[in-house]
Formats: structure tokens, C-alpha cells, sequence
């Protein structure tokens, strides 16, 4: 069952929206300049963001925030990192790669280390892979833990996506006119879009915003009574809706355009259930029958990719057989930890069978390539996060729809990683993780308690600078607002 989303109370001083601004220009250097756009600066802009958990400890220390959340709450988040980093350097100690130099030659030779044991290549590859798997999972929980109202994460969401659609209307204007211009001295391809190495991981992108976008849209379409936001930027954020729409079907193949209609589907789908539980039966049954027969469209794409010749890579699938097969032999000679991070390009020159050159030195696939390089321990800690949230709001009585169109967006790239390499794209894995992390938010308050709607986790005392119990003095027009919405939920 689904539920309306009541009105948010808003920012509540200037204090708020100052944190929400310098937090929220962090997590944008960890995503977007971590995708490529910024070349050797990414590796310092990943650290940056990863300091947002601490920069948060600062603010609340100072008075800034009165954060409720228990701290074990925080350290269960963070669980991953601590072990990713711990798994890393126990397996500094079982170098399986080393590289010997002779004269100007440079050899890799292959050393056997326990198969129970963690190990690592010699190279910078490995600490740096892990450096950003670490940095855009923990900046990327930084951001939601400020986010703890349901008008942070609402902003953030408007902020994020609009964003990525100028990112999609940067790669189209680069493709169709050939100049880089527009982008400066940023390191770009030519032959790809924007910031992305692959035509494939830009489409995958592009997916992950467009059925997160698409469920914005919807909730502030509902919200359009107290929210000027619609008719104001309503067709602006309509146009950045369509741009990246386009981009998965321009850039995709027809696992992308099956998992996108798929997801939009679904959507309308949801939006019909409620419409229909809320007393519009004729046009919510109407709705929810054109939302599956959507989605069926979309399912029957995706089938036809898989049953294809070609596979999502380009690849036939004989050849995609190959070095799955390949692949999954090296998962089971080193199953618990893996052969470490940043491995798998190395090793596969070592251990495929049949060399296809530099096309196969992937295996095409991100849970594959977690389970090659990290093994069971990587593919529980990193799987755990999303799929415990997931529980948490299946076993809700009541829905909230924006959470609902949030998690088919993070569940269409799920299923596309089974198949493809969306995120093996920094950009594109922050961008995962913050769309789950907002969809829990989000689920968190219920609407059967109005009080708790009017009522901030993040509490500021401008006077004082303290951590104060409650808001007393809303800015601005924000206590006749409030005051409206009470009683809209008394009556």
C-alpha cells in the first residue's frame, strides 16, 4: 500500500542552508569529478569528499547540529569501509604480482599465495581502486546523514539530478559537434561522452537519473499545491527529464532501453495504485494497467538482449561465454577474498585460456568483477548496505512513493550490473549509493504521525551556536507555513 507524502517544513535558518551547500559541493566533487572530467585531480577530490562524515562530527560539536541518530547507527554504515581497508592491507602481506625490472623491461610474474588468504597485486592500481571504492561509499554516506529531514534530501535530489542532466547535455553537444570547447582542458574522448570512458557506462548513468528523476518529477507533481517549485522550473526540469531519457536510448543498447521502460513502467504502474487507493479508480486502474503493460515491453527487450548474438559489450555471445568461464575460475581459486582490488586486469592476462585481446581483460559484468577481486567477504559487505534497506522498506505496512520510484531506479542498475559495468564509473556508483541512501531517508517518516513532519532532526541556534531540543522561531514565511500544514492534518 502506498501513501501520500505530507509537506516538509522546510530550511529552517541560514545555518542550514550553509551546511547543506558546502556538503552538498563536496559530494558533487566525489561523484561527477571522480567520473574522469578532472583527470589527476579526482584522486584529491575523492579524499575531500570522503572527509564529509568528519566535517558533519565538526559541525555538531560546534552546536551546528543536534543529530538524534545513535552513533552505532553510523558505525554499522561505515561497517564496509573498516573491513575493505582492513581485507587491503592484510593482503600487502600476499603479494600474488610482482614486478621485475630488467634494463628497460619491465615483467610481471605470478606467485601462488593461499587460497584462504587475502592478497593484493604490486602496483598502484590496487590502493588506488581501493581508495576510491572507500572515498565514494563514505562521502556518499556523509551526504545522507546531513540529509536528515525529508526537505534536504528533496533538495539534494533536485540538486543532484539537475546536474546530471547538464552532465547529459555536455555529452551530447560534444558527440553531434566534435570540439571540446565546452569542456575546457578536461581530460575527454572523443569518440564517448563526456566524462565517461564507455558509451555503456555513460547509458548506465544516464538510466540510474532518468528513473530517479522520472520519481521526482511525480512527487513534486503531487506536491504542487505547496510547492512552487513545479511552475516555476516545471519544464525546465522537464526538458533535463527528456535529456537523459534520450541519452540511454541513444547511447544504450537494448538491455538499457529494456531496464529504462521497464523501470518508467513500474513507476506508472505505483502511481496508479495510489491513485486508485486514493479514490481516482477509473484513471489510477487506467494508469496501473498502461504501467504494466509498459514494463512488459520493457521485460520483453530485455529478453531479446540476453537471447541475442550480441551481448550488452558489443560481444557475441560465444566469446562473452569465454571469459565469464574464465572469470569464474578465478573466483573459485581464491573464493573468500579474492585476488584483491585493481587486480583482475592482471590476472586475467595470466589465467584466460583463450586471448581475444584487449576487448576480453573485463569480464563485462560488476558482480563478477567484485567476486574475482574481493571475493565473498567484498560481495556480502558491499551487497549487505543496499539489500538490508531494501528489507526494511518491503516490510513497511506503508510505502511512501518517492521511495518506491528511488529503489526501482537503484534496482534497474542492479539488475544492469549483472550484465554490464555501469559501476565500475565512479560517477555513476555515488550516484547508486546516494539514491539508496535518500530512498531510506525518505521511508523513515511515516504519515500517520503529522508531528513528526513538523518536527527537524537538525536543529540550529543561530544566537547561541548550541545544540538546542526543539525549533522555536522559524525564518521567514516558514511558521505560517507550518502553522497551515498543522492544520490542514488536524482537520
Amino acid at each position: 500500500m502506498f501513501e501520500e507524502e505530507y509537506p516538509s517544513p522546510g530550511l529552517h535558518s541560514q545555518s542550514e542552508q550553509y551546511v547543506l551547500l558546502q556538503l552538498t559541493a563536496m559530494g558533487l566533487c566525489a561523484s561527477w569529478a571522480l567520473g574522469g572530467m578532472l583527470g589527476w585531480v579526482s584522486g584529491y577530490l575523492a579524499c575531500l569528499g570522503a572527509l564529509t562524515p568528519i566535517i558533519i562530527e565538526g559541525h555538531r560539536r560546534h552546536g551546528l547540529f543536534n543529530i538524534k541518530r545513535p552513533r552505532r547507527m553510523v558505525a554499522l554504515a561505515l561497517t564496509p569501509v573498516w573491513v575493505a581497508i582492513i581485507v587491503f592491507l592484510t593482503g600487502l602481506f600476499f603479494i600474488s604480482i610482482h614486478e621485475i625490472t630488467i634494463g628497460d623491461i619491465e615483467l610481471l610474474t605470478l606467485v601462488q599465495t593461499p587460497w584462504w588468504a587475502p592478497s593484493n597485486v604490486a602496483s598502484q592500481s590496487g590502493w588506488l581502486t581501493m581508495l576510491y571504492q572507500v572515498a565514494i561509499y563514505t562521502s556518499a554516506v556523509g551526504l545522507i546523514f546531513v540529509a536528515l529531514t525529508t526537505t534536504l534530501v528533496r533538495r539534494l535530489l533536485i540538486i543532484l539530478t539537475t546536474s546530471a542532466s547538464l552532465i547529459a547535455l555536455i555529452g551530447f553537444i560534444q558527440l553531434y559537434s566534435g570540439t571540446n570547447k565546452l569542456l575546457w582542458s578536461l581530460s575527454t574522448y572523443s569518440e564517448f561522452f563526456a566524462i565517461f570512458p564507455h558509451s555503456e557506462q555513460y547509458a548506465g548513468f544516464a538510466l540510474l537519473w532518468s528513473l530517479a528523476f522520472l520519481g521526482l518529477l511525480l512527487h513534486l507533481r503531487r506536491q504542487k499545491k505547496t510547492d512552487g517549485l513545479v511552475e516555476k522550473w516545471g519544464l525546465i526540469m522537464f526538458v533535463g527529464w527528456g535529456i537523459l531519457t534520450v541519452s540511454v536510448f541513444v547511447s544504450g543498447t537494448l538491455l538499457h532501453w529494456g531496464l529504462l521502460v521497464a523501470g518508467i513502467g513500474w513507476c506508472i504502474t505505483t502511481e496508479g495504485a495510489f491513485a486508485t487507493n486514493n479514490g481516482a479508480k477509473k484513471s489510477g486502474a487506467f494508469a496501473a494497467i498502461l504501467g504494466i503493460l509498459i514494463a512488459i515491453t520493457g521485460i520483453v527487450f530485455i529478453a531479446a538482449n540476453v537471447a541475442g548474438s550480441e551481448n550488452v559489450n558489443g560481444l557475441t555471445s560465444e566469446r562473452q561465454s569465454i571469459i565469464w568461464q574464465d572469470s569464474w575460475k578465478l573466483f573459485l581459486e581464491k573464493p573468500i577474498f579474492g585476488w584483491g582490488v585493481g587486480s583482475f586486469l592482471t590476472i586475467i592476462a595470466f589465467k584466460q585460456e583463450v586471448d581475444f585481446g584487449q576487448n576480453l581483460l573485463t569480464p563485462h559484468s560488476d558482480l563478477l568483477h567484485l567476486m574475482v577481486e574481493q571475493g565473498v567477504i567484498g560481495v556480502v559487505i558491499w551487497l549487505a548496505p543496499p539489500v538490508i534497506l531494501l528489507i526494511i522498506f518491503l516490510k513497511k505496512e506503508t510505502k511512501r512513493l518517492l521511495s518506491a520510484h528511488l529503489w526501482t531506479a537503484a534496482i534497474m542498475i542492479g539488475v544492469l550490473a549483472l550484465f554490464s559495468f555501469p559501476l565500475q564509473n565512479p560517477a555513476t556508483a555515488w550516484s547508486l549509493w546516494f539514491i539508496i541512501g535518500a530512498a531510506h531517508v525518505w521511508t523513515k517518516v511515516q504519515r500517520k504521525d503529522p508531528a513528526i513532519a513538523l518536527k527537524s532532526d537538525v536543529v540550529f541556534d543561530e544566537s547561541e551556536m548550541r545544540s538546542v531540543p526543539k525549533l522555536d522561531k522559524p525564518l521567514g514565511k516558514t511558521r505560517s507555513r507550518i502553522e497551515e500544514r498543522r492544520k490542514y492534518w488536524n482537520d
